[in-house]
């Protein structure tokens, strides 16, 4: 359709829904099947889900895979998508040119990175003919989720930075740590990207060992592929370079695929597979490992290529002025309505002069998603009723895609606008890719009323904030833009969370400062303080594209004060923050107080007695309980920790401080410790494990003899 055509209205009736979530977990389905107006939360990867349960002990030397939290596997009609591809039956990139040099992970748990890179270095050279050398150092420590730089991660992860403009950043730019050692990583804020990546392809996971077609065909066409694998030096032949894992494992490393050999002899493995045939893979040890850095990986290997990425379409960083997104953190999971259809939006606000919507970007999971995107320049009615369809196609592999619209559309500087996308995907029932909290992975998720929303019939439209406000749940879209960027504009604050003057906030609240843009540190941003009224306030900030989150035990009943100095952000743009901002909040008095405080060290420990029941709280991060007991005789003691709101820790010392038990860090319910004790006084500790705490529920705690 030409420019200047009027497009057809397709939402002309539309009523404005507010559906109740039951549950908080991003990870429930939450509604009872077979209703087509309840939203459904997709099921959180069980693999994901037991790495980080193990305090992600993947993320060791040499290693540091940790699954995506949405597996994306095949659909059972779509098999085989690319089997009429021309595959030859042997090929390497390493024949052509199109591989940069192997890198060497050392003892940091990088190697999601170095994969990553393998892929998007290749794509490059394959593409563009350009060697470049991106940083790895710079991902691991800017990838905004709650890992450290050696603790691991993955493509989801990539994805999220990549297409958030945080990278790629270059190598000489944000080197690596030399020699690479957790102690030695260094932390380097402000460095820009010098690409921005508008695509990444997520080929699903293999059906068999002679499901090889989709991968060979991305390695042909695309370069080096992301791929995951399950590594065990009992697999690995050392004089052939070769590795065969024929039991099912858990994935624990990321590597890349540059080739294929249909014909390499399976006698060349520690244990013969069923058959021939071998990927040629690259991995993250150093040119001095294996085969110059490289080896083969069986087709019939049990765990090789569960998670794939292509990191594709690095464009120059002029390709848009602005990018508009409520997910920095990308797909943490998928939500739908119970069917192959759904649909989803945003609603931005334009902030630049003659600017022009020019694409927009989402993920889908399936292959051959159909898709609709539908844009209302100006969102005015807050009901969604001037929608219009402006383009239409099939997207062949699952991934994230950048949509170049056919014609832009103006936008009004300081108006909102609302882009909406429906999707159509075979036999995924939660198509929606979805931007929330996760537990110990992506718990700096934020979102706001008004900005996402889904809707089932393309005209009951929920705002997914406003539904469950603890859900804190974006849709993963993106709008990217042209216009006029005026180098003087300052970065600003648009919103904070608590809001400015609140009084009443809860103290499990979280505090967060939204600006108009995504922003890095600045040479001020040690100087942003909370202040209790009296004294400086313990506080942790992270930044979250365009957000700031502090992290601080909050007291009953008190004013707080944020004061964020000038010059302590600086925008991705480049633009700076030049006048300080303070806000102020007061919380509300706690009327679950604790009978037994202060009772926070040993000094203060609150006297009990053998039999009877304690109810406490552990109502902050910082908050520890310290108890006494005197034990008049010899026998066994039994300190039993129950009803447990959260994951607590229960220690017990003797009469000079000296640890004498402590419960198993994974027992979540209860905690239990029994040791051979004499008359004498006993010390019990209860803290929360990883800053756990909760004000509002007690635990039990009980001493037997």
């Amino acid at each position: 359709m030409k420019r200047g055509n009027a497009l057809p209205k397709v939402f002309t009736t539309v009523v404005m829904s507010s559906v109740l979530l039951t549950s908080t977990a991003l990870s429930s389905n939450v509604f009872a099947k077979g209703d087509a107006n309840k939203i459904y939360m997709g099921q959180i990867n069980p693999e994901f889900k037991n790495a980080t349960a193990k305090s992600n002990s993947n993320g060791k030397s040499g290693y540091g895979f940790i699954p995506n939290p949405v597996k994306i596997t095949k659909s059972t009609s779509n098999k085989n998508l690319l089997k009429n591809a021309n595959l030859p039956a042997k090929f390497d990139l390493r024949d052509q040119n199109k591989v940069t040099s192997v890198r060497n992970q050392g003892k940091i748990g990088s190697c999601w990175a170095c994969a990553t890179y393998s892929s998007l270095e290749s794509w490059m050279l394959m593409s563009q003919n350009t060697d470049v050398n991106y940083s790895e150092n710079n991902l691991i420590t800017h990838s905004g989720f709650d890992f450290g730089p050696d603790d691991g991660g993955n493509s989801f992860m990539s994805t999220a930075y990549l297409s958030r403009w945080n990278g790629p950043v270059l190598e000489k730019d944000d080197p690596y740590a030399s020699p690479a050692t957790p102690s030695n990583i260094v932390v380097r804020d402000g460095k820009k990207a010098v690409n921005h990546v508008q695509d990444v392809l997520f080929i699903p996971e293999r059906t068999g060992s002679a499901d090889n077609d989709e991968i060979k065909a991305s390695v042909m066409k695309y370069g080096a592929l992301d791929i995951s694998m399950a590594y065990d030096k009992k697999y690995y032949n050392p004089s052939t370079s070769s590795y065969y894992a024929y039991e099912d494992s858990n994935t624990n490393h990321d590597v890349a695929i540059v080739g294929w050999d249909d014909n390499y002899s399976k006698d060349n493995f520690k244990q013969a597979p069923a058959g021939n045939g071998a990927f040629i893979v690259r991995n993250s040890w150093g040119p001095n490992w294996g085969d110059k850095g490289y080896f083969y990986i069986s087709y019939y290997d049990k765990c090789v290529a569960k998670y794939n990425a292509a990191f594709i379409n690095a464009q120059p960083t002029n390709n848009y002025d602005k990018v508009y997104e409520y997910d920095p953190l990308g797909m943490v999971n998928v939500a739908g309505f119970n069917s192959e259809t759904a649909s989803f939006a945003n609603v931005f606000k334009s902030s630049l002069n003659n600017e022009k919507l020019s694409a927009v970007s989402f993920y889908t999971t399936k292959e051959n998603a159909k898709y609709e995107i539908y844009v209302e320049p100006n969102y005015e009615t807050n009901e969604f009723t001037k929608l219009t369809k402006i383009k239409s196609g099939t997207i062949d592999m699952p991934g994230y895609h950048t949509i170049n619209l056919d014609n832009s559309i103006s936008l009004t500087n300081g108006k909102k606008y609302a882009v909406a996308v429906k999707l159509v995907e075979d036999e995924e029932k939660s198509p929606i890719a979805i931007e929330g909290v996760e537990s110990d992975y992506s718990s700096k998720a934020s979102a706001n009323v008004g900005e996402s929303f889904i809707s089932s019939d393309n005209k009951n439209w929920t705002d997914l904030k406003e539904s469950n406000p603890e859900l804190n749940a974006n849709v993963c879209l993106k709008a990217f833009t042209k216009g006029d960027v005026n180098t003087d504009k300052t970065v600003e604050v648009v919103s904070t969370t608590p809001s400015n003057g609140a009084i009443d906030v809860d103290l499990n609240s979280k505090i967060s400062v939204k600006f108009n843009e995504a922003v890095q540190k600045g040479t001020g941003f040690e100087n942003i303080t909370l202040n209790d009224g009296q004294n400086k306030v313990s506080a942790a900030c992270t930044i979250n594209g365009d957000s700031i989150s502090i992290s601080a035990a909050l007291k009953e009943n008190t004013k707080y004060t944020l004061t964020i100095p000038a010059e302590a952000v600086v925008g991705n743009s480049g633009n700076k923050f030049s006048n300080p901002y303070t806000m102020s909040f007061t919380t509300k008095k706690d009327t679950n107080v604790d009978p037994y405080e202060p009772n926070d060290s040993k000094n203060t420990a609150y006297p009990i007695k053998l039999g009877e029941t304690y109810n406490g709280y552990i109502s902050s991060p910082n908050d520890i309980d310290y108890y006494k007991i005197k034990v008049t005789k010899m026998g066994i003691l039994k300190v039993n920790l129950t009803n447990l709101p959260a994951d607590y820790d229960l220690h017990l010392y003797d009469s000079l401080g000296l640890p004498l038990g402590h419960s198993k860090l994974y027992e979540i319910k209860s905690k239990s410790i029994k040791f051979l004790v004499f008359p004498r006084t006993y010390y019990i500790k209860v803290n929360g494990n990883n800053n756990n705490y909760n004000n509002k529920l007690p635990y039990t705690l009980q001493v037997n003899q």
